[in-house]
């Protein structure tokens, strides 16, 4: 029989490791899926469809910095629908909403150009593969910037900056008490 990993947070509620990935992992995932859809420099090529996505906005480009709200969305809708983490990693308050630091120095470098095709060596299951892709176009049409105003007006990011300052971990259990309900 298999044996469960189990961690406990704040609070002694468990969660179990195994159905949890790496942030790094997903966002590898995230990177990849951008440039395997054929979204490159702000506009749809291949089979899909030349300039504008949706509403006449211009597609937003995979950046280091768009990769981090994407990943906080992510871990919200993930415990929404399922009632577990997807990421076993935590998110902290920096000045322009939620980030995994593991994945934003491992992407500084691209600065704010469009981040290359990763090389994966963890897989993710395909249900979870299928979520994330859902997620990705319904995230696609939004604007950076709107993914960091709409971040940072939800109760995560805005009670951690009030109660703790920038620059602290949110607390898991922000995600649940907010992500559940809303």
């Amino acid at each position: 029989m298999k044996n469960k990993k189990k961690r406990l947070r704040k609070g002694g509620a468990e969660h179990k490791e195994e159905n949890m990935y790496s942030a790094e992992t997903v966002a590898k995932y995230m990177i990849n899926w951008y440039h395997e859809n054929g979204i490159h420099g702000g506009c749809l090529f291949g089979n899909k469809q030349i300039g504008y996505f949706c509403n006449n906005r211009p597609v937003s480009i995979i950046t280091n910095f768009r990769l981090n709200k994407l990943l906080y969305f992510l871990q919200g809708e993930y415990l929404k629908e399922t009632g577990e983490r997807l990421l076993r990693d935590d998110f902290y308050a920096w000045e322009y909403g939620p980030v995994v630091p593991l994945v934003y120095y491992t992407y500084n470098m691209y600065a704010s150009s469009e981040l290359p095709k990763q090389n994966v060596v963890e897989q993710l299951q395909r249900k979870d593969e299928r979520f994330i892709g859902q997620r990705l176009w319904k995230y696609l049409p939004m604007k950076t910037s709107e993914l960091v105003e709409t971040s940072q007006a939800q109760d995560p990011w805005k009670y951690t900056v009030e109660v703790f300052g920038k620059g602290t971990i949110i607390a898991f259990g922000c995600f649940e008490n907010y992500f559940k309900t809303n």
